[in-house]
């Protein structure tokens, strides 16, 4: 089988994700192909996550096995935020969308499956399923558009494409009421991958107590300014934290750069705490169910501080609520204070499971709504 991920993150990124670990998974079912798109000297000037890690662009590129491509151009079209914007952000998401791509064309025809991912790529699924009418073509819910800022122009063009899509996977049931259609989609959760932290042996720390925070997505300092003063025998590992963490400038609290996921693992094995220091503002209203560093805390079983509209119901969260700082220190002071959790392998399927249910939802009555 040969298999396609069109998706605006970049396959050899340190930074890894759902999308890497479906691929990794598809590689073991034949070709696997990844297409980056939604890239430009704009993101550079951003200092845009992947600028670090694409030393090539606009070149076919192989790495593990995987044939990648990440596009870049000059500019690309995003969100103006004014509403008098939309039908200049129409126009230019659409001559984007129509732009000449040979690579992405020839990958597309060539595939049995296309995953498509949610943002700027969903602007993509039409001219996908024109040039590769043969293949399975898969939207991967891992946001709502609307939540996570994409212009309304992106939301119209993704709504007009549904159709087209042979079906569309959601890694949270709450996902389902902002989609057009309800009877294309099919519930899988996140998959886990297990081995990096089952075969963690030796801590990278050195003595007294640590707490991790890993990733950018909503950073919000604010935490730990208020966090690390209060327990200065807590050392405060802020990993990949973005232009958010740059100006943290604490005792105890200590920065580090994007950090390869294997790297990463054994901070959070290790750790006392792990910490989800997400902001209210655009905060989607499904994270209790798709964030990634709270299912690796929670199979670390660690106790893990978060804002409350991200705690669902799960024991092992300590909620705060963002902005309060006598919240902040209490829910520090409670994780702090307790035990680690086991390990609750049930809500945590393989990524070759989530493969298998994408490929052949009808055998896994698990992802009916």
């Amino acid at each position: 089988m040969k298999s396609l991920m069109v998706s605006a993150h970049d396959w050899r990124s340190k930074r890894r994700i759902n999308v890497h670990f479906i691929a990794e998974a598809l590689r073991r079912h034949g070709a696997t192909h990844w297409y980056t798109f939604g890239f430009s000297l704009l993101s550079r000037l951003k200092r845009d996550h992947r600028t670090e890690t694409a030393r090539v662009s606009n070149v076919i590129d192989e790495v593990d096995g995987v044939a990648c491509f990440l596009e870049e151009t000059v500019v690309h079209p995003f969100n103006l935020h004014r509403p008098w914007a939309l039908p200049v952000e129409r126009a230019a998401f659409a001559a984007y969308a129509a732009k000449r791509r040979p690579e992405l064309d020839t990958w597309a025809a060539a595939s049995d499956l296309i995953i498509v991912e949610s943002g700027i790529p969903a602007i993509l699924i039409e001219r996908l399923r024109r040039v590769a009418p043969q293949a399975k073509l898969v939207y991967l819910a891992s946001d709502d558009l609307s939540t996570v800022g994409c212009s309304r122009a992106i939301v119209e063009r993704f709504e007009a494409a549904f159709a087209v899509l042979d079906l569309v996977v959601l890694p949270s049931r709450l996902l389902a009421g902002s989609m057009p259609d309800r009877t294309k989609c099919i519930h899988v959760p996140h998959g886990f991958e297990r081995r990096p932290f089952d075969r963690v042996t030796a801590s990278p720390y050195g003595g007294g107590r640590h707490a991790i925070s890993v990733g950018s997505m909503l950073f919000d300092p604010t935490v730990f300014e208020v966090a690390a003063p209060a327990f200065p025998n807590v050392t405060f590992h802020v990993v990949g934290g973005g232009p958010a963490a740059r100006g943290l400038d604490l005792a105890n609290v200590d920065v580090h750069p994007e950090t390869a996921f294997d790297e990463t693992v054994p901070m959070i094995v290790h750790a006392d705490i792990g910490i989800a220091p997400y902001r209210d503002e655009g905060a989607p209203w499904y994270l209790a169910d798709t964030s990634m560093k709270m299912r690796q805390y929670r199979y670390a079983g660690l106790p893990t501080v978060c804002p409350g509209f991200a705690a669902g119901t799960d024991p092992s969260r300590f909620a705060y609520d963002p902005g309060d700082p006598a919240t902040i220190v209490a829910a520090v002071g409670r994780a702090l204070a307790s035990p680690h959790f086991p390990v609750a392998t049930a809500d945590f399927p393989s990524w070759d499971e989530v493969v298998d249910r994408i490929l052949d939802p009808a055998a896994h009555p698990d992802t009916r709504l």
